[in-house]
């Protein structure tokens, strides 16, 4: 390696950048590079072309090379500059997120090193790194990010620490009070520490906020179940799974399906429901057992005819031909490239799948939740086309109905049911994914366009952090896009503004307490993010 050929080579590219000669530039500055690695004008210029040429990874890479450079020399301005570059070309470089958050924090902008901590323990936290999701949540803590509590919660939730988890929900909803996502696993750790009506409670709280929350279904089936009222619990997970298979997610589904079964073991609605996810996951034979089994329960039981339905799907389950890696790839990308418009429904098999919209909340139907000895009414997931009445002797709760759609045959998932819970329900949906022997009833999953337009309903509600889930979903359907990812980015500058905002006002309480009025005389961001 040699300085002075280096040189040589700096002085050609040059000439050929000033003659646009972009190839041949390139060319030369890579030469450069090769003779001296530590030239910072060499891997400069070679960022920049890179970037121009849209080779981004090679340009984050040299824009990399150059923040760490700078870095590790104490120049935290001119490292930052650089890491942000490196942020604008590759969202997902989590070491230069990590370094630019230090840098952030080194230089008192406590706003932006808050924000950088957030995004970072979200990034550990989806990749089942508990340990750093939990070390970079404390940091954000200590920055008084108020969505922290929630990341350091799900950490606990996730290791099955009810107690620990609890402890953290409860410090975020005595401040963001509405926030559904820390309800719906509070419910869910009570309903782990044997506190059920408390668990009970939060759950109705969620359908009040957020009718759609994916798992308050589950969280008041899981209350129930434990609480020994398994009648009660068995429409909950229904609609849960039910839910689930809307959202078309595999791994979600078969861990509802699990748990639901785990629960409620001796259930024939719930194994046949568990056959629908097996079937969704195209595990056929798996399918073909779980509805064999609900078939049996239903003989047992009496019910022939749900019986029958059951072996019929049993049947189509065993002939069930996986896709391969390639259709399902193109699938997607027809899924992503094909999205519905948003006031036109989205139809599969005829059936028409529900919009999460503010009408259909308006409109949904109750089943009804025992808390402290009292009932209240609990609305489900109104996701279905067709709704049913207890039998007559039961007084009907003054709720208006919904009109009946065309859908699929009633299937056995609720025929025993009905019959169970005179005295707990009266009014029971039938599931989107009611059984039929025609086979079983693919729920399409939210198309992107929708995706983003539920995002933007909750950013301008001030729901920033159901608007981050949302696009984090799409981010798991896309990762390449790159829009999801500028949008998210955004997101979490409003989510930092308004925890800001909310501490501003709490200390503001706090000065107005004080004797002298005194201010806690905290520093504001120096520069506007980004």
């Amino acid at each position: 390696m040699s300085e002075e050929l280096a040189k040589k080579y700096l002085g050609e590219a040059n000439a050929a950048l000033q003659a646009k000669e972009l190839d041949e530039a390139l060319q030369l500055f890579e030469h450069a590079a090769e003779q001296d690695p530590n030239n910072a004008e060499a891997h400069t210029r070679l960022a920049e072309l890179y970037s121009e040429k849209g080779m981004k990874e090679k340009a984050a890479n040299e824009y990399h090379l150059l923040g760490s450079a700078y870095y590790e020399s104490r120049l935290f301005k001119n490292a930052l500059k650089f890491f942000l570059k490196v942020l604008e070309l590759d969202p997902t470089a989590i070491d230069a997120r990590i370094k630019a958050a230090e840098i952030y924090e080194t230089q008192e902008m406590e706003r932006e090193a808050k924000l950088e901590y957030l995004a970072i323990s979200e990034h550990f936290l989806s990749n089942g790194d508990l340990s750093r999701a939990e070390e970079f949540a404390k940091k954000a803590i200590e920055l008084k990010s108020i969505e922290a509590y929630y990341i350091l919660g799900l950490v606990c939730f996730k290791r099955a620490m009810w107690k620990e988890a609890s402890l953290e929900f409860e410090k975020l909803v005595k401040i963001k009070l509405n926030h559904a996502g820390a309800w719906t696993h509070l419910s869910i750790s009570y309903s782990y520490l044997n506190k059920f009506n408390e668990a009970l409670a939060a759950a109705e709280k969620v359908l009040k906020i957020d009718p759609f929350e994916p798992n308050v279904q589950r969280a008041a089936g899981l209350a129930y179940s434990k609480k020994g009222e398994i009648n009660k619990a068995t429409p909950f997970y229904i609609v849960a799974i039910d839910e689930a298979l809307h959202h078309a997610d595999a791994e979600k589904i078969l861990e509802v399906a699990n748990e639901a079964v785990a629960m409620l073991p001796g259930s024939p609605d719930i194994l046949f429901k568990r056959g629908e996810a097996l079937e969704f996951a195209e595990l056929g034979k798996q399918a073909a057992e779980a509805f064999n089994s609900a078939a049996e329960l239903y003989r047992k039981g009496g019910a022939v005819d749900s019986a029958g339905i059951a072996v019929e799907r049993a049947r189509a389950a065993e002939k069930l031909v996986p896709k391969d890696k390639a259709q399902r790839e193109a699938e997607q990308k027809k899924a992503d490239s094909c999205a519905a418009t948003p006031s036109s429904p989205v139809f599969n098999n005829g059936v028409a799948v529900r919009k999460k919209t503010a009408e259909a909340a308006a409109s949904s139907e109750s089943l009804i939740l025992e808390i402290d000895g009292k009932e209240r009414k609990m609305a489900v997931n109104p996701q279905v086309p067709a709704a049913e009445a207890s039998p007559a002797k039961q007084e009907p709760l003054a709720i208006a109905k919904s009109p009946a759609a065309a859908g699929p045959k009633t299937g056995p998932a609720w025929d025993a049911i009905i019959d169970s819970l005179k005295k707990d329900i009266s009014i029971i949906q039938r599931p989107a994914t009611a059984v039929s022997p025609d086979g079983a009833q693919r729920i399409t999953p939210d198309s992107i366009e929708d995706l983003f337009l539920s995002a933007e309903k909750h950013i301008k509600d001030g729901f920033f952090e159901k608007a981050i889930e949302v696009y984090r979903s799409v981010l798991k359907k896309s990762p390449r896009n790159t829009d999801v990812r500028a949008k998210l980015h955004q997101a979490y500058l409003l989510l930092a503004q308004q925890e800001d905002d909310i501490s501003v006002a709490q200390e503001n309480l706090s000065d107005r307490r004080k004797p002298d009025g005194g201010g806690s005389g905290k520093k504001k961001s120096k520069i506007a993010y980004l």
